[in-house]
């Protein structure tokens, strides 16, 4: 017999991408979901999966919403309000402006939160949304 694996993105993103997930994973559709933990219903989406027997993987993301970590800790990172640059100020950009360290240590407080979060390591890792 053959597997398949089907991902869905985003948990966390809105409540609206939340149940939409949550819908997908409870009619066997999907059996992998990426987490952007610094999103606001981040929390929500995780309850509705917690009796699920699903992969999550951490959905690394630095071009949508607020950092886990303070603005001023990664400017190269983020706009004016604080929040991350997002994609489309990457992909037009003609000079690569991120820092590489200040990338690293958003990742890493990104998979710090994850682990507090869910209780256990990521399935895997993957990125939202930006190239740089």
């Amino acid at each position: 017999m053959k597997k398949i694996l089907i991902r869905a993105d985003d948990l966390g993103y809105s409540r609206s991408v939340n149940f939409r997930i949550f819908d997908s994973v409870h009619n066997g559709i999907v059996n992998n979901v990426g987490v952007m933990v610094n999103m606001p219903s981040t929390r929500m989406g995780l309850d509705l999966l917690k009796n699920e027997d699903i992969d999550l993987g951490m959905h690394t993301n630095i071009s949508n919403g607020k950092p886990v970590l303070l603005a001023k800790d990664i400017p190269s990172l983020v706009d004016k309000e604080g929040n991350f640059k997002r994609s489309k100020v990457y992909r037009h950009s003609k000079k690569d402006f991120v820092i590489l360290s200040e990338t690293v240590a958003e990742v890493d407080a990104q998979y710090h939160l994850f682990l507090k979060l869910v209780g256990r390591q990521p399935d895997y890792f993957e990125g939202h949304a930006v190239m740089s």
